[in-house]
């Protein structure tokens, strides 16, 4: 587990802030962009190093924080983070948020201030669908009556029958 805070997360948190505010901690658009010492780019003839991802890269990503779900007795997976202290700060501080499913008694545990804690969903029932044209036209009329954003939101977890 140790590199998985700093590879995956910084990966993570690279499409995380270029998101978020790509003028700024992105790249811009990377149609005049000039790679400049193998470290970042410059836009054109601005002197400004550009360190993030451009647009076309992250324009199709959630800016969420990445989730590692690990099967393993809690107990020794808290015993696991906290013996290196460098990949510890990456779950405590939740720049990565860890869960465990207890392989015993498959129980979810979502780490959250030091702890494992039990995951409580909140909704018990999954929809499900057997068209996905029709599924996606009743997303597409939601977003038309304004009851959701269905063009930038993810759609909720659905089970496909045949």
């Amino acid at each position: 587990m140790r590199p998985l805070g700093p590879v995956c997360g910084g990966i993570n948190l690279e499409y995380y802030f270029s998101r978020v505010d790509n003028y700024k901690l992105g790249a811009g658009t990377k149609l005049p962009h000039n790679v400049t010492g193998l470290i970042g780019v410059t836009n054109s003839s601005d002197g400004d190093l550009r360190s993030g991802l451009p647009w076309q890269m992250i324009e199709v990503h959630d800016p969420v924080r990445l989730l590692i779900i690990v099967e393993h007795l809690p107990e020794v997976v808290l015993k696991t983070i906290k013996n290196d202290q460098a990949m510890y700060e990456w779950f405590i501080n939740e720049w990565v948020h860890l869960s465990v499913i207890n392989p015993e008694t498959h129980e979810l545990f979502y780490f959250k201030e030091g702890a494992f804690l039990p995951y409580k969903p909140l909704a018990r029932e999954i929809h499900s669908f057997k068209d996905i044209h029709t599924l996606l036209e009743e997303a597409k009329e939601m977003e038309t009556n304004h009851i959701v954003h269905a063009t930038q939101e993810n759609l909720p977890v659905y089970i496909y029958h045949n």
